[in-house]
């Protein structure tokens, strides 16, 4: 189940703890890391948080993207927890795409997201 408070629940604001694979070079390298992020979806808007390791509690913006320019969601047959997102294009910005683990909370995700698309 998400994380929600009342104030969230009354609002439609969800947050959901995942995963997401993360690409970083080093020394012109490409490498790949599994960091754990939290998602958080409201009415309108797409956030992705990186938890601050020194304050717990905080996280960090680190992408966002609205509801409305959300182009496919599409799951992972084996593992249906693993969701990629994409974004269409918009102005001069290349579309996005998300690729996330949410361990127990993806139907509730997608049906948020749903739900907030058909308003």
């Amino acid at each position: 189940m998400a994380v929600k408070d009342s104030r969230a629940r009354d609002s439609g604001v969800a947050i959901y703890p995942c995963s997401q694979e993360k690409e970083y070079m080093i020394n012109k390298i490409k490498k790949r890391a599994i960091i754990d992020v939290y998602v958080v979806i409201s009415e309108s808007v797409f956030l992705v948080l990186e938890p601050e390791a020194k304050m717990k509690g905080i996280g960090k913006l680190v992408s966002w993207g609205t509801l409305p320019t959300i182009d496919n969601i599409k799951r992972n047959l084996d593992n249906p927890d693993f969701l990629t997102i994409s974004w269409r294009k918009v102005d001069y910005k290349e579309p996005w795409i998300l690729s996330i683990l949410l361990p127990n909370n993806a139907d509730d995700c997608v049906n948020l997201i749903m739900k907030h698309l058909k308003k």
